[in-house]
């Protein structure tokens, strides 16, 4: 028997029991992700994409900090220094700041601070006082809850029934390794809504020249997955003295750098307007007024040492107070009708199970189309042209997949409201494929282990195998 060539002697499988082998490595490698694969390729194809397209054309309102909806107002290390004083503050403070905004008429404020500490603190009924003005002046002052306390906050802050009491959201909305790409509509624990979703039902936002028009206002009850805008905001880069990269649109430099060095392209200072503490209470400027007047006002803090950051696909590291405010400003600009991981009852996992299916079948036909095209070579040295010209097909086929995979990917982002998908994982996907199907790995393993264990399978299994084998001798 002489020595094999152009990988042609592997017996061939039944078409369906070929197909169906592959489909089921496809769908094992998608689903059980036993090597972890899967989460590691989703994650990046989301970050490129959004660093590189998504983020820098997000159809919100950076050039004009002053027409976005919200506001971050950030109680920071500079402000504990200015005002002489260390963290943890006293409720004096917290009503201070509160009546300096009540005074400029924000839409509504919302504390992601807890106040789930039981001492005794000089100023809470100082707090208290301005939880009732708030009420009077119809102005919701949202809590964050603490879930370690019944009340969900301490209790001579649990006024009475008949008195005005406090809005509590949950702020749970991180995932347990910090980051912050999803945002729940409510708990899992009690059905208590989330910040920005509550401001939302509660106070429908009137229409902006960046908000998209749609016939159903009203949110779907599934998380969001967050589109982080990473445009250059010149308030920001103000107050940061600097920092901010000048990001705007797209471009194919920054794309490229996105594929071969995405921590290149990570934003220094946030999308959303913000506002220092410090400003607030000791340098007021003139652009103040103008950014608390009518706005939705988030409370937060960015202190060494506290462990409030979220990790985000275009920033690094943010404060956790600019998930909350990032998710109204997504509820706003799209409407109610903001990215999500399913298309109507169609979720991610078998979105992805579908798209697997498809990669395989078309990388199946593939190989078979290149394997039909190696066997019309007669003679050796063709057949040594032939391996060359099989690789440079493959590489176009890879490209073509990259391309036709990235564009379909952010077709279903921008008009069917899917987050962006596992580009990555489904060009892995194929090139195994291929490379196994190309040197007829399956069928060479399952020829061996049918044809020691059940050889009766044999023949149900592969079809033309003398006819190999004689082509090969």
């Amino acid at each position: 028997m002489g020595k094999a060539t152009g990988g042609t002697s592997a017996p061939s499988l039944k078409w369906h029991y070929h197909h169906l082998f592959y489909l089921v490595i496809g769908i094992v490698l998608v689903v059980i992700d036993p090597f972890g694969i899967n989460r590691i390729t989703e994650v990046a194809s989301q970050d490129i994409l959004y660093r590189t397209v998504i983020g820098p054309t997000y159809p919100g309102n950076a050039a004009d900090p002053f027409g976005q909806p919200s506001t971050v107002l950030l109680l920071d290390d500079r402000f504990l220094s200015a005002a002489g004083v260390t963290w943890p503050i006293d409720a004096s403070l917290y009503a201070l700041i509160l009546a300096k905004l009540r005074q400029l008429k924000p839409k509504a404020v919302m504390l992601d601070i807890t106040f789930a500490d039981e001492r005794s603190s000089p100023g809470i009924p100082d707090l208290r006082g301005e939880i009732s003005r708030y009420a009077s002046s119809g102005i919701p002052l949202l809590f964050a809850r603490a879930p370690t306390l019944p009340a969900g906050i301490r209790s001579d802050l649990a006024a009475p029934v008949d008195e005005a009491q406090p809005i509590l959201v949950d702020v749970s909305t991180r995932a347990p390794d910090g980051s912050a790409r999803t945002y729940p509509t409510k708990s899992d624990l009690d059905g208590l809504e989330t910040a920005a979703f509550w401001l939302y039902r509660n106070l429908p936002p009137e229409p902006t020249s960046h908000s998209r028009s749609r016939a159903n206002d009203d949110p779907p009850n599934v998380p969001m997955d967050i589109v982080w805008a990473n445009q250059f905001q010149e308030l920001n880069d103000r107050w940061m003295k600097g920092g901010c990269k000048r990001i705007q649109g797209i471009s194919l430099s920054r794309i490229f750098k996105g594929l071969i060095g995405i921590e290149k392209l990570i934003q220094t200072c946030p999308y959303t307007a913000t506002v220092p503490v410090s400003v607030l209470l000791f340098n007021p400027d003139d652009d103040l007024t103008n950014l608390v007047s009518d706005k939705v006002i988030f409370l937060g803090t960015s202190l060494s040492g506290t462990g409030d950051s979220a990790v985000v696909p275009t920033h690094g590291f943010l404060p956790g107070v600019y998930q909350h405010a990032m998710a109204y400003d997504n509820l706003v600009t799209y409407k109610g009708n903001y990215k999500k991981s399913q298309i109507g009852p169609v979720g991610r996992t078998n979105l992805q199970i579908i798209g697997s299916l498809v990669i395989v079948v078309i990388t199946l036909s593939f190989s078979r189309w290149i394997k039909n095209r190696a066997r019309k070579k007669s003679n050796r040295k063709s057949r040594k042209k032939g391996r060359q010209g099989d690789t440079a097909w493959w590489l176009m086929f890879a490209g073509l997949n990259l391309t036709i995979t990235i564009a379909v990917s952010l077709a279903l982002f921008y008009w069917a409201d899917l987050s962006p998908a596992n580009w990555l994982g489904l060009l892995g996907l194929a090139l195994t494929i291929g490379i196994l199907a190309r040197n007829n790995a399956v069928e060479s393993f399952l020829a061996l282990m049918f044809r020691k264990y059940v050889p009766r399978l044999d023949g149900a299994l592969f079809e033309g195998d003398k006819r190999h084998r004689k082509h090969d001798e």
